[in-house]
């Protein structure tokens, strides 16, 4: 029997500041260290007036935090043992492109760094065609 969904948002919610410290700790860095980490909030996407969505990175990165995003950052911390869904993921699921659609476009960026849990981070580039 699986999980129930509470433990694993919980378990999420748990290990995000171990995602969080890996991509500052270790990638950033690494590869890109003239970028920093900025926490995001909730961004309302509109249309005609109406809100339609509403979205939530968990940061982006930036040269400076009043500068406009380089990266939306989106991570994953599956819950592990689950029967039907990997520890880690090695590829983008494509049940988030939407999510990272929608938190690229809330940061007027064209890129961003989907990690999972474990160190893989995979970038994602906008493409309009």
């Amino acid at each position: 029997m699986p999980p129930p969904p509470a433990d694993a948002l919980q378990h999420g919610s748990l290990h995000e500041i171990d995602l969080i410290g890996t991509l500052v700790g270790k990638f950033l860095p690494v590869y890109s260290p003239q970028l920093k980490y900025v926490e995001e909030g909730c961004e309302c996407l509109l249309h005609e007036g109406k809100t339609i969505l509403v979205s939530s990175s968990d940061g982006s990165l930036r040269s400076h935090p009043d500068d406009v995003a380089h990266f939306a950052i989106e991570g994953k911390c599956p819950l592990p043992g689950k029967q039907f869904a990997p520890d880690v993921h090695y590829e983008l699921p494509t049940y988030y492109v939407p999510q990272l659609l929608a938190e690229m476009r809330s940061l007027c960026c064209q890129k961003a760094l989907f990690i999972s849990y474990g160190c893989v981070v995979i970038e994602i580039h906008f493409q309009t065609e």
